[in-house]
Parts: structure tokens; C-alpha cells; sequence
């Protein structure tokens, strides 16, 4: 469950992990087995009615906002190689004692020793396409070393293995050579295809920020981070007044009214998010 909306209904904090995707199916499939989907709508409809939140004959309109994300834009090449750094610090904090015996220290801190910054990155297209495989193989091997018999298995799950994990693989694939060597190589959209937008990662530190795009005010708009919808409901006024009438103590054509007799009343829009 990776949208705060669902998170705010459901009263769950935000860094509740909610459904594990290897058990969602299984829910939604014992959810159509017992035609539970109406159930659900029913029961949330009765809930909006207690709070007043909705009635018979009632307006409402939903609208989503952009939220950007408290996270740096990073293109494809920092997300590789700061999704390793990250994985980096948190098993060099959980086993700093096992960490050496997989990898050369020295080497390993050069490149991931600073944070992963476009500025500190070289601006050549062979250099970067160069580092862009060596995130991708040290990424490769990080996680075979991780995932291997003999490695303590908690390692596993600590998040940032999990994120290096993801990230691997929406951006690289393994293929061979001619030579039947191993290459590890950056995804190319139209050869390869790459995930969605709406499920690939763009920070190793926020696993819920998404790039999207839209219009406003008749310009295209694009922005890292979520997007909140928000419901209002608003009552209709109480009083009308007739077709073709005038209140008394008004001119023709005005709307002052000396008399709250016509003057519709209305409750003010409650917004939900």
C-alpha cells in the first residue's frame, strides 16, 4: 500500500507498511469469492453519513493536488549509484565486521564515499555511460554477496538492501556477451522497456515519491513526489427562491435583500482528504 489517501482512511501512519504484495492477491481474490466488493462501498458510505459527511441529493467534487517530495531530483545514474551507498551504510552500521570480508574497502569507498551528486559526476558520455555499468555491477555483486549462504540471512531484510534490490532491477539487466562473459548493462527504454512511472523508485530514501506530469494552467507540469486527492462536499441552499419572483425590498435585477426570507443559506464545503 504505497498511497497516503488509503493510508489517511484506513487511519494507518504513514510508514505502515499495509498489505505485503505477496498476499494482496489473496485478499482481493477472498474479497470477489464472497461479493464483498459492495460490502465495502456500503459500509463506507454509512460512515460518511453518521459524520454528515455526505447525504441524499448531495454535490460532491474530487480533485487531486501535487505534493512535491522532500527528497533531491535524481536522475537514472544518481539513483543507481546512491541506492548502493545507501545499501552500503546501513550493512557497514549492521555488519561492520562482515562487510570487508565481501568487498574491497578502499576501492568501494572512492566511489561511494560521498554522496552520488551530478556535480561530482564526470560530464563525458563514455566516462558516465562507464560508471553507470560499474554502479550496476557493484550493485550486482552487493546483493549476491548479501543473498549468499554463508552471509548473515537478516541481512535481507534490512530496507536499503530491499531498495538497492528494486532499483536493480526496474534499471539494469544481466545478458552475456558473445564471449560468454557476464555484462551487466543500464535498461533502455525502447529496447528493454523500463517499469511505469507510477512503480518505479526515484529515491532510495523515499519509497512513496513518484515523477509525474500534468497541466496547469494550460502548461505541462512535472514534479517529484505524490499526489493528494481531495473530496468536497457541499450542501445544496435550503431555500430557493421561486422562478419569476422578486423578494420584497429589492430593485429589479438586484440581489441585496433587506430580508433573510430568500437569501439561500448554506453550509460551507467540508474538505476531506
Amino acid at each position: 500500500m504505497d498511497k497516503i489517501s488509503w493510508k489517511y482512511a484506513l487511519g494507518l501512519d504513514l510508514d505502515d507498511e499495509g498489505f505485503d504484495p505477496s498476499v494482496l492477491s489473496e485478499f482481493r481474490t477472498r474479497v470477489v469469492a464472497h461479493s464483498l466488493e459492495q460490502r465495502v462501498l456500503d459500509l463506507l458510505l454509512d460512515a460518511l453519513k453518521v459524520e454528515g459527511l455526505v447525504g441524499a441529493g448531495g454535490k460532491q467534487r474530487t480533485d487531486s493536488t501535487r505534493v512535491i517530495g522532500a527528497v533531491r531530483d535524481v536522475n537514472r545514474l544518481e539513483l543507481a549509484g546512491e541506492s548502493v551507498r545507501a545499501a552500503l551504510e546501513a550493512i557497514a552500521v549492521a555488519a561492520p565486521d562482515w562487510l570487508p570480508t565481501v568487498i574491497d574497502i578502499a576501492d568501494w569507498g572512492r566511489r561511494y564515499g560521498a554522496r552520488v551528486d551530478t556535480w561530482r559526476l564526470p560530464t563525458s558520455k563514455t566516462k558516465r555511460a562507464e560508471l553507470v555499468a560499474a554502479y550496476g555491477t557493484d550493485a550486482v555483486a552487493l546483493l549476491r554477496a548479501v543473498y549468499d549462504t554463508g552471509a548473515p540471512p537478516w541481512l535481507r531484510e534490512l530496507p536499503a538492501v530491499d531498495v538497492l534490490r528494486r532499483v536493480l532491477v526496474q534499471n539494469y539487466v544481466i545478458t552475456t556477451n558473445a564471449a560468454g562473459r557476464e555484462v551487466v548493462r543500464a535498461r533502455e527504454a525502447d529496447t528493454d522497456g523500463l517499469p511505469p512511472g507510477r512503480t518505479r523508485l526515484s529515491s532510495p530514501y523515499d519509497l512513496d515519491v513518484r515523477w509525474a506530469a500534468g497541466r496547469a494552467k494550460g502548461e505541462g507540469v512535472a514534479w517529484n513526489g505524490y499526489k493528494v486527492h481531495i473530496t468536497e462536499t457541499c450542501d445544496h441552499p435550503t431555500r430557493h427562491r421561486p422562478a419569476g419572483t422578486q423578494p420584497a425590498g429589492t430593485q429589479p435585477g438586484s440581489d441585496r435583500t433587506s430580508s433573510s426570507e430568500w437569501r439561500p443559506r448554506m453550509r460551507p464545503c467540508r474538505t476531506r482528504r
